[in-house]
C-alpha cells in the first residue's frame, strides 16, 4: 500500500483498508535490475531461440517476475520498455524494442493493426492513452455499425467527381463487375464499412488508397443489402433502477456483444443489473445506459440531482448542464 487515504475523514475505516494490503510500498526493497535484466535475457531466448511465448512462459511460473501485465499487475515487459538497461556481456538484446514489434501483426493486415492499437490504447476518460498501468480494463474493436441512410441518399450526397479516377467520370452499366483485389484489399474496404458504414466511394478510396472507381464496385457489393437501421433514430426510454449502493453491488467489465443488452446476448450489464457505461460497446442509444442528470450548477449540491441521488459522479459527457469537470 502506498499510503493511507482520506486521512482527514474520522468515518473512514482505516484499519479495515489497511488490512487489505501486506505492506506499505516503501517497507519492500526495490526489484534489482541486474536481475530483471537476466530474466528478460531468458524469456527473449525462450522466445526467438525455442519458439516459446511469453504468455506460456509465465504459465510455468519458472520466472521469478511475470512478464506480460494482467489486472491489477503491470509485467515486466511493460516495464523495461519505459526504461534503459546496461549493455552488458553476452546480452542478445540488441534492441529492446524488439519485445515491442513482437506484438505488431503484418502490415497488409488492417484490421489486425487497428485491433492491436484499440486493445493497447486506454479508453478510461481521465487516461486515454495507449499501454496505460493502471486501468487494465479489456478495449476491443465495436460491434459493425449499421448504416442510418440509403445507398441512394449517400450517392445524392456527392455533389462532383473526387478525381480523374472518380466513378462519376466513367458510369458503370454492369454492377456486378469487381475489380481483381486481393484479399486484404477487400477486407480493408469491409473494415472502413463497419466502422463509417454511411462513407461516399469518395472517401472510402482515400482511406483504402484505391481508385474512386474500383472502390465504387466493391462498395456496391458489400455494402448492406438492408437499405439502413431502422432503429438508429429510434426513441428509446431509458431503463432506471437502483445500482448505486456500493455494499449491494459490484461493477462489471463493459458489455461486448452483438445485439440489444438482453439475456439473449448474455450481456454482462444484463446479468448484474448494472447501467452500461461509456466503454460498453453497445449503441449509445441502449436502454440501460445511464443518462446522466439534468441540472444546473446548483441543483447538482441537492437531492433533485439524479447522480447524487443515485450516488454517482456527474459525468462530463452525459451530464453537459452542470459543468462537471
Amino acid at each position: 500500500m502506498p499510503f493511507i487515504p482520506y486521512a482527514d475523514e474520522p468515518s473512514f475505516n482505516w484499519v479495515q483498508h489497511v488490512n487489505q494490503y501486506e505492506s506499505f510500498a516503501w517497507q519492500n526493497d526495490p526489484p534489482d535490475p541486474d536481475d530483471q535484466a537476466i530474466i528478460m535475457e531468458t524469456a527473449h531466448r525462450l522466445n526467438r531461440i525455442h519458439g516459446v511465448p511469453f504468455d506460456v512462459t509465465d504459465a510455468t511460473g519458472v520466472l521469478p517476475e511475470t512478464l506480460i501485465s494482467t489486472s491489477g499487475r503491470t509485467g515486466l515487459i511493460s516495464r523495461c520498455l519505459r526504461r534503459d538497461f546496461v549493455d552488458w556481456p553476452g546480452n542478445s538484446i540488441t534492441d529492446w524494442s524488439v519485445f515491442a514489434t513482437l506484438f505488431v501483426p503484418d502490415e497488409k493486415d488492417t484490421r489486425a493493426r487497428v485491433e492491436s492499437a484499440v486493445g493497447i490504447f486506454c479508453p478510461n476518460l481521465n487516461c486515454v492513452q495507449p499501454l496505460c498501468t493502471v486501468h487494465l480494463t479489456q478495449n476491443s474493436l465495436p460491434a459493425p455499425r449499421k448504416p442510418a441512410i440509403t445507398v441512394e441518399e449517400i450517392l445524392a450526397a456527392i455533389s462532383k467527381a473526387c478525381s480523374l479516377e472518380c466513378f462519376m467520370q466513367e458510369p458503370y452499366t454492369d454492377l456486378n463487375i469487381r475489380p481483381d483485389w486481393d484479399d486484404h484489399e477487400v477486407d480493408d474496404l469491409r473494415l472502413s464499412l463497419e466502422i463509417l458504414p454511411d462513407s461516399t466511394p469518395c472517401d472510402l478510396a482515400l482511406l483504402c488508397f484505391k481508385p474512386c472507381k474500383e472502390v465504387f464496385l466493391w462498395w456496391r457489393f458489400l455494402y448492406p443489402k438492408k437499405a439502413k437501421d431502422e432503429t438508429t433514430n429510434a426513441p428509446h426510454k431509458a431503463l432506471f433502477y437502483v445500482d448505486g449502493d456500493a455494499s449491494q453491488f459490484t461493477p462489471n467489465e463493459p458489455c461486448n456483444h452483438s445485439g440489444p443488452c438482453t439475456a439473449e446476448t448474455d450481456c454482462a450489464c444484463y446479468h448484474n443489473s448494472a447501467h452500461c457505461q461509456r466503454n460498453c460497446r453497445c449503441s449509445s442509444s441502449c436502454k440501460r445506459r445511464w443518462r446522466g442528470c439534468r441540472c444546473t450548477k446548483l441543483q447538482c449540491m441537492t437531492e433533485k440531482c439524479t447522480c447524487r441521488a443515485e450516488s454517482r459522479e456527474c459525468d462530463p459527457e452525459l451530464c453537459l448542464r452542470c459543468g462537471c469537470k
